[in-house]
């Protein structure tokens, strides 16, 4: 193992390849085995950019060990190479089977997490909220994957043209993880939701509010200058605050009523002299 390590620092994956391969024909039932069956994986995928020669190697060690922590690291190693592939059937299979065999594992929740979002790629919308669930409404869950949890629980509603229940999660997770990474977008699809409802104003406004902490501002702008276009609203620099809108209509059609009267009452004065 340590010459086939050396040429790995040397650069000649091939020829570590070839020896990693030599000590897994050898002892297949050694978790000797099982490790150099690993490092061919890590060449395949990483070096070679073979991936499914990698898979092979993972389902190897996975055959001879199970339940041991090398088959839990070769089936988390194929679940992100499946992801990587955009397969997330083969993703979900992999995790689902990771919740089963290893459920107090420290890195469960994650697992949880990534069989919610390929359910969410998969499109079955329902099984991932299913999943996802446990995980946001639970507190002993660490605070970034609870709030990914969240966002790929309204993805999930939006994906599915539930635009009312995408924008309460999404809303959700703006008031509940306000340092999330997902907060920017989330707010870019609260405006999406309110535009395509129809509540114009709301989904300007949202959108102004989207440029705080967004990496791209000229995202915001296009998206700004598409609602101008579709003569949903004009840029937020000229939309009034709703409170000053109807304060100024008051004003107007007071202004209005009292020039009516003020017309009324001099008609009646010039019909009595």
């Amino acid at each position: 193992m340590e010459e086939a390590d050396a040429l790995v620092g040397m650069g000649n994956h091939d020829g570590a390849r070839d020896i990693y391969f030599d000590i897994a024909a050898s002892c297949p039932k050694y978790e000797r085995c099982a490790e150099a069956l690993l490092r061919v994986g890590e060449i395949e995928a990483n070096v070679k950019g073979r991936p499914e020669n990698a898979l092979e190697a993972y389902a190897r060690v996975i055959e001879f060990y199970p339940l041991k922590e090398a088959g839990r690291i070769a089936r988390e190693r194929r679940a992100a190479l499946f992801e990587r592939k955009s397969d997330y059937l083969g993703a979900a299979e992999e995790y689902a089977q990771l919740l089963q065999y290893f459920p107090k594992n420290a890195n469960a929740a994650y697992h949880l997490l990534r069989l919610g979002e390929s359910y969410v790629a998969l499109g079955n919308y329902k099984q991932a909220r299913n999943e996802l669930q446990g995980l946001i409404d639970s507190s002993s869950v660490n605070e970034d994957i609870r709030a990914e949890a969240l966002f790929a629980y309204a993805e999930s509603y939006f994906l599915q043209g539930r635009l009312g229940l995408a924008e309460k999660a999404y809303q959700r997770l703006i008031a509940e993880f306000p340092k999330s990474k997902f907060v920017s977008e989330a707010r870019m699809k609260v405006a999406t939701c309110r535009e395509e409802r129809g509540l114009m104003g709301d989904a300007v406004k949202s959108m102004e509010a989207a440029k705080k902490g967004f990496p791209n501002e000229k995202i915001i702008q296009e998206r700004l200058k598409s609602m101008e276009k579709r003569g949903v609203a004009k840029p937020a620099a000229v939309v009034k605050d709703q409170d000053k809108a109807k304060e100024e209509a008051k004003k107007a059609h007071e202004e209005y009523d009292e020039k009516r009267n003020n017309k009324k009452s001099k008609e009646k004065t010039e019909e009595s002299n």
